[in-house]
């Protein structure tokens, strides 16, 4: 630790010296006394002070920058304005959307044929979502997955699977006692925006 530290100030002094080297340089110097006592006190004194000089530098620590939170965007949509939550969150380079549901957007009903056809709507919902936010299904890297009933695990994986053919993000995946719009799954998904 000690090392560390000596090294960091070792550094700190490198760059003191290399943008204050001509002043250091000129200190230095000395013109020539007639009197060797008077010469070899005033170069005494000079290297004390440069010693000094050094110590004072090498004590210092610089100063860091405070972290600067990344700004915070929550992005809703026109059609969504009357919901008590954002359609999705951007935070940096982050994109947290909120769950879907395999609702239809052309007739905001829920699709008909069971939980593959729900599980196929839920991802074309959210992969339009990532796309009006600027990010994509190949830069999801977590998503969570709601079932109303765990027996519809393997169906809705083989819907899943297609949209997720390469970059499979991680997943977390449980059973409800219910979801919104008597759905009978909900996704929800972070992914990342250039």
């Amino acid at each position: 630790m000690i090392l560390l530290i000596a090294w960091d100030k070792i550094n700190f002094v490198k760059a003191y010296v290399k943008y204050n080297f001509l002043f250091i340089i000129q200190f230095i110097s000395v013109e020539p006394v007639r009197a060797p006592v008077k010469r070899r006190c005033t170069m005494h004194s000079r290297i004390i002070t440069i010693l000094g000089m050094l110590v004072l530098v090498v004590s210092c620590q610089p100063q860091q920058k405070p972290d600067v939170p990344p700004p915070v965007r929550f992005l809703v949509s026109e059609g969504a304005l009357d919901r008590p939550f954002s359609e999705a969150v951007r935070v940096g380079n982050m994109l947290y959307l909120s769950g879907q549901v395999g609702i239809d957007p052309s007739t905001n009903e829920l699709v008909p044929g069971g939980i593959k056809a729900e599980t196929e709507q839920v991802l074309k919902n959210i992969k339009e979502t990532l796309e009006k936010y600027g990010s994509s299904l190949d830069r999801v890297v977590k998503s969570t997955v709601m079932l109303s009933d765990i027996r519809d695990y393997a169906d809705m994986n083989a819907v899943y699977i297609i949209f997720f053919p390469q970059n499979r993000p991680a997943r977390s995946t449980f059973a409800t006692s219910g979801l919104a719009f008597g759905a009978q799954v909900e996704i929800e998904c972070c992914a990342v925006v250039d």
